[in-house]
């Protein structure tokens, strides 16, 4: 069963204020300047949570979106530890693919198939144990605005970054028992299932290339259907990192997910010395809403520098996300994980 603090979400926040930094070499130590982290975005244009009151599993989504113009639907199964693995149709393996190149996800393949006519849709898939799953699920008749769209993020796939999540709707959604093979877990006697749509945005626990050449705008843009847009400024000899965008090719059009905005500049990295830190505070916004509060601090030691990335609010996002660079590759992980 889920704590019902699980379903506690909120409102924006307010911006955090900027830091100060002071550089003290004077020469760069390279002529590119580095990326500091990854992040990833995605838009679900359909969710149905399920919440289980029984088995290892406390949560089923059944999820779809577009990637570029092709339609894939594909599950979810949160444990109660908050332990997730996704499964998907092997006709979406290219896209799957991509989609979890950032986010690094368990996954298996489940043979997801979802039919559907005016009501309803109908799932199969196989769990992972290979228990074929079948049921029905109802449509809303309209999709209602949430109020509280600073969603939480129920502890799930803690081990896979630090994000947010942006609750564009929600809708309650009636299943009958004889619908579904499931026991769901009921708050004041009412079945805990929804319908919602929403946009997840935040910095990944990954390995990524951290040293990439800047366009014309002093830019540095990263993926495909699923990407993400790093923004230098020009101060002096300095390069500095404004901001980080990220972007969902939703039926072939080009979807911002969310921006990861710097309460100032963050330094250059090219002109931290051995020994010294640089820190700065940062907001995740989706939808122009400030939904969570990060801080940023970048060392350097005599041998490489040392990354981490601090969740401080709201209190579903605290955690560190550790990264150690070797040469121009940088690897993230969550700590104690």
């Amino acid at each position: 069963m889920n704590p019902l603090s699980f379903f506690i979400s909120k409102r924006a926040l307010s911006s955090p204020k900027a830091l100060e930094n002071t550089y003290y070499l004077r020469e760069p130590i390279q002529s590119h300047p580095i990326i500091p982290c990854m992040t990833f975005g995605l838009y679900f244009d359909c969710d149905y949570v399920l919440c289980l009151n029984e088995g290892p599993y406390s949560m089923i989504e059944i999820s779809s979106t577009y990637i570029g113009n092709k339609k894939i639907w594909f599950t979810l199964e949160s444990k109660i530890n908050g332990e997730q693995v996704a499964g998907y149709n092997l006709r979406d393996k290219k896209e799957i693919t991509e989609l979890f190149s950032v986010l690094k996800i368990q996954s298996y393949e489940n043979d997801i198939t979802v039919a559907e006519d005016e009501k309803y849709y109908f799932i199969n898939y196989s769990r992972i144990d290979k228990r074929p799953l079948s049921f029905q699920l109802k449509k809303a008749k309209s999709l209602k605005k949430s109020f509280f769209f600073n969603g939480n993020a129920m502890n799930h796939s803690q081990n896979l970054g630090i994000f947010s999540i942006f609750l564009e709707s929600l809708n309650y959604t009636s299943i009958k028992k004889n619908l579904i093979p499931f026991k769901l877990q009921r708050t004041l006697g009412i079945p805990m299932t929804f319908q919602i749509s929403q946009t997840v945005f935040g910095c990944s626990a990954t390995s990524f290339k951290a040293v990439h050449q800047l366009d014309e705008n002093n830019q540095v843009r990263i993926g495909d259907n699923l990407g993400s847009k790093f923004s230098f400024i020009k101060n002096g000899q300095y390069l500095e990192l404004k901001s980080i965008q990220s972007f969902h090719k939703y039926k072939n059009n080009e979807k911002k997910t969310g921006e990861l905005l710097f309460a100032a500049p963050l330094p250059d990295l090219r002109f931290l010395e051995i020994g010294k830190t640089f820190s700065q505070n940062a907001s995740i916004i989706i939808n122009n809403k400030v939904l969570s509060h990060l801080l940023f601090t970048i060392s350097r030691t005599s041998e490489s520098f040392e990354y981490c990335i601090e969740g401080l609010a709201p209190f579903w996002v605290k955690r560190k996300l550790i990264g150690t660079q070797e040469n121009s590759i940088i690897h993230y992980k969550v700590e104690n994980e």
